[in-house]
């Protein structure tokens, strides 16, 4: 997005001028007032760009004005009072005021830990395209049976404050199950990239994720659901646990999958269906398989081919798939 590094320089303008005028204030609190004061409109400026400028909509200004309003103006405007009345600076006597070189050193330094901090929390609020719940498209492991990517489970403990068309692009989630194969060690908190809103704290989730590469990343525990995987609320992601957790895996040529209520009905958490009947006909022949008490049904073994699934009863759609030697192959149905 050309607009990306726009919004972040709005975040780490408009997030850095209270944290500086607040240490230049431990020692000088008219220069401290300045910095508020005379940086306050051109900040302000970066606040109706994030807005209005970046797609984000007017119906939020009131409370980032008053945010704004609450961390700079009011500061501003408090030094101000202060430095009339002659109140001493907390550090006014402070020995590093008599080494200037390694006040400006040490000045420096934070003030680069402060932007690289502020632009990694700030990106995470840049509108990002891909969605918690992905078309399912990936082979969850490989030939050995290994996962692909970093899989585990998770709970979201914060949801971000809402940044993009009413959604948190983001949310706190504590890690509850790993798999094995992965290369990045996940800790016990991570930041889950997505579209959140308030109701999902507390939601459990089965991510297949990965790193990465945005500023973000590289500064904190960022995971990113991969495109075309199968990261999902965990009530529906039955089948993934399922072949995660065997020891060891079956591997291909098999069909699995979960039959569901029609998505309609409830999109976000479908209803599993047990007992009911899947055909699935091709170079194996027919056969017909009822799903267990979680609703999957599970055919391996069977010869490379083309194959024709469908539910037995009633007048489903049919799905045709291709199943090549080796291959372990998800696909669910859903009642109408």
């Amino acid at each position: 997005m050309a607009a990306m590094p726009g919004v972040i320089l709005g975040m780490v303008v408009g997030g850095l001028v209270p944290l500086v005028a607040s240490l230049v204030a431990t020692c000088n609190l008219r220069v401290a007032a300045r910095i508020d004061l005379w940086v306050a409109p051109i900040a302000f400026l970066f606040v109706l760009a994030l807005h209005g400028g970046f797609g984000w909509g007017f119906a939020g200004i009131p409370r980032s004005v008053a945010a704004f309003a609450g961390a700079v103006v009011v500061p501003g405007f408090f030094y101000r009072w202060a430095a009339r009345r002659n109140w001493p600076p907390p550090l006014a006597n402070s020995h590093l005021l008599r080494r200037p070189r390694l006040a400006v050193a040490i000045g420096a330094s934070f003030g680069c830990v402060l932007v690289a901090v502020t632009a990694g929390v700030g990106s995470l609020s840049v509108p990002w395209f891909s969605g918690i719940d992905d078309c399912n498209g990936r082979p969850l492991v490989d030939e050995k049976g290994m996962p692909s990517n970093i899989d585990f489970t998770a709970k979201a403990v914060f949801v971000g404050p809402r940044t993009y068309d009413g959604y948190s692009l983001w949310a706190i989630a504590r890690v509850e199950e790993r798999f094995p194969g992965v290369q990045w060690r996940v800790p016990n908190l991570i930041i889950l990239r997505g579209g959140f809103q308030s109701r999902d704290m507390g939601q459990e989730y089965f991510v297949e994720g990965a790193r990465g590469g945005s500023i973000s990343s590289r500064l904190l525990p960022v995971i990113y659901p991969v495109a075309c995987g199968h990261s999902r609320r965990l009530q529906s992601a039955a089948v993934e646990l399922r072949i995660l957790r065997e020891r060891p895996p079956k591997l291909g040529p098999r069909l699995i999958g979960c039959v569901y209520r029609e998505r309609r009905v409830n999109p976000t958490s479908p209803t599993p269906v047990p007992g009911a009947s899947v055909s699935i006909e091709g170079p194996s022949g027919r056969i017909v398989i009822l799903t267990d008490a979680e609703g999957i049904y599970d055919a391996a073994g069977l010869t490379p081919g083309e194959y024709t699934v469908r539910l037995a009863s009633g007048d489903a759609p049919r799905s045709i798939l291709e199943l090549r030697a080796g291959e372990l192959l998800v696909h669910n149905l859903y009642i109408p």
